[in-house]
């Protein structure tokens, strides 16, 4: 009898040791798992749970992607962004800078008004002097004319009208200088005594412009009032 109560004790000893065995071991394993859960839920969104195994043990262990971090990327932008308005800046200031161009204005020159009429002691009265030309004709078809300007003329010339006729055209020329002066002021017209006909002119005058330009022009009378008119023309001697 007692050694049967001694292996029911016994019995009883080992079944209690298991249970403790048991209870120990279950807290352990559910810690590690709990651990293992708390580490997945808090590890952060840009981390990755590599999980590897060492001596038959699941080891997680956290890695960084492989990627360009934000503050990386950010700093590549600003420095992007500063290059690029850099470049702008010094293209504006390159394209506003002010070209300078030079150039010659031609010089306006107004030209001179030069006239014509018949001398008469009305018109002749306007005039402190004369410049004169004494031809030595007179008498039946001659008229006496004056010819003045508002500028002074240079190397004015008074001539017989030379012509010839080719291609059924007609060609004007002086064909000598009867009277010449340095200068034709306005306040000092021309005077002469002239035939002037009806058809071809005789006689004209030249002189040089304030452009530095000679001028040609035929003395002749309008057919339509009998006014004289003075005709410019392009001389074939120059």
């Amino acid at each position: 009898m007692k050694k049967c109560i001694a292996s029911i004790l016994a019995l009883l000893l080992v079944l209690s040791l298991s249970a403790c065995r048991r209870g120990s071991d279950a807290p352990e394993e559910l810690s590690t798992t709990t651990a293992e859960q708390t580490i997945a839920d808090t590890a952060p969104a840009n981390l990755q749970i590599d999980s590897t195994t060492e001596n038959g043990l699941s080891t997680d262990t956290p890695t960084e992607p492989a990627t360009t971090s934000k503050k990386a990327m950010a700093t590549s932008v600003s420095t992007t962004t500063t290059n690029t308005q850099k470049s702008r800046t010094e293209s504006t200031a390159t394209s506003a800078k002010p070209v300078t161009t030079t150039t010659a204005a031609p010089a306006s020159v107004s030209p001179a008004k030069v006239q014509i009429d018949r001398a008469t002691d009305t018109l002749l009265g306007r005039f402190d002097s004369l410049n004169e030309y004494e031809s030595g004709m007179g008498g039946l078809g001659y008229e006496r004319i004056v010819i003045w300007t508002d500028q002074t003329l240079k190397s004015f010339q008074f001539f017989p009208v030379g012509y010839e006729f080719a291609d059924d055209e007609i060609s004007f020329f002086p064909e000598r200088v009867l009277y010449t002066a340095d200068e034709l002021p306005p306040g000092k017209p021309f005077v002469t005594t002239l035939m002037i006909p009806e058809t071809i002119p005789a006689n004209g005058i030249s002189f040089v412009d304030a452009t530095g330009k000679r001028k040609y022009f035929t003395i002749s009378e309008s057919g339509r009032d009998g006014s004289l008119l003075l005709i410019e023309f392009q001389s074939k001697n120059g």
